[in-house]
């Protein structure tokens, strides 16, 4: 018997069986038997132990021992162990895999809900508005030149020579005043919102800790515009909802959700949306606190031509790795990059 760290589950043991010569081609019959008394916390898991091997050492010297397998674990399946493994019980990377058949498109091999993203937006850029370009009259005159800036309902342009040139809005193409609309988007006042209520479900009559709490969040998103003046073009907003880790340092990507309008004076030049409820757990087990909790936002507002024209973020850091946060899958796990990572285990405390 080998003892594992989490010395409040079970009988702080390691139930050993025979040793047994696995042969490929051959089927071996394996029985595992589990039982519990209802209530209060059950945990069990089944490792493996190869002769000869040596394996790295937990705090009661005791060997950490791999999980026992049938195919690589997907990341969204390691997130859940680690959420609840305490550190040094049992190893969850290069693992044996028991598997002695192809089984082509394995759904664990892949994470479940991760695809690739479309390319993050680019942000407003001042230097491309004053490019060269062919602008053309309503009475077919036609000028090259760059754009400064609107003024008073004229266009002001500057040509190759450093000449400016001042031209009604109104004369030029129809094509040509949607661009220097694009160029000169509305002002928005952006907002997010967060709903929440508690449930406490029944923890049973065998657990001592204090019950559970689970917290429903209903995250959303409202766009108003506070410039005057119409803008007849599309927008996309795109709003992130951030938690973090009770006990850990790690932040979670709760939702994401997106919704498109045009801004007119039917809908009074406002649009919200939100997104489905989302289920946090706040809890405490073997004195330690556990759980998720919110921690911010991020809403961006993209254009026709897929610049960001305008965000709202209750961290800058958000907005800084935006090309990484919409990489993430939601109710993954992050750092301060948003890059992908695993939660944080608990800690052993008795042994």
């Amino acid at each position: 018997k080998y003892c594992m760290g989490n010395s409040f589950r079970g009988n702080r043991k390691a139930e050993v069986g025979n040793w047994i010569t696995l042969e490929p081609g051959v089927p071996l019959e394996m029985e595992v038997i589990l039982g519990e008394v209802p209530g209060g916390e059950f945990s069990a898991m089944l490792v493996v132990e190869e002769e000869g091997v040596e394996y790295e050492r937990n705090r009661q010297g005791g060997p950490i021992l791999p999980m026992f397998t049938t195919a690589e674990p997907a990341s969204d399946l390691i997130d859940e162990i680690l959420k609840h493994l305490v550190e040094g019980e049992a190893g969850i990377s290069n693992c044996p895999v028991f598997c002695d058949y192809k089984t082509g498109s394995n759904a664990l091999a892949g994470n479940a809900g991760e695809s690739t993203p479309p390319d993050t937006p680019a942000t407003s850029d001042d230097d491309a508005d004053t490019k060269m370009r062919t602008w053309v009259g309503l009475g077919g005159d036609i000028l090259e030149a760059g754009y400064l800036t609107t003024v008073g309902g004229k266009v002001v342009l500057e040509t190759a020579k450093g000449r400016q040139k001042k031209v009604p809005l109104a004369e030029l193409s129809a094509a040509d005043q949607a661009y220097v609309e694009l160029l000169n988007p509305p002002k928005f006042n952006i907002d997010f919102s967060k709903q929440s209520s508690q449930r406490i479900p029944d923890p049973g009559p065998y657990n001592n800790d204090a019950a559970i709490r689970v917290l429903d969040y209903v995250f959303g998103a409202k766009l108003k515009q506070t410039s005057s003046g119409s803008y007849n073009h599309g927008l996309r907003i795109e709003f992130f909802a951030i938690g973090a880790e009770t006990g850990g340092d790690r932040y979670i990507l709760l939702d994401r959700q997106e919704s498109t309008f045009i801004p007119t004076k039917e809908n009074e030049r406002s649009h919200s949306f939100r997104g489905k409820s989302v289920e946090l757990l706040d809890y405490v087990t073997d004195s330690q606190r556990r759980g998720e909790k919110y921690s911010g936002f991020l809403i961006t507002v993209t254009d026709e031509r897929g610049i960001i024209i305008a965000y709202n973020a209750s961290n800058d850091w958000f907005f800084e790795n935006l090309e990484n946060l919409k990489r993430l899958p939601v109710g993954r796990y992050m750092d301060k990059t948003c890059s992908r990572v695993h939660p944080t285990s608990p800690k052993s405390n008795r042994y």
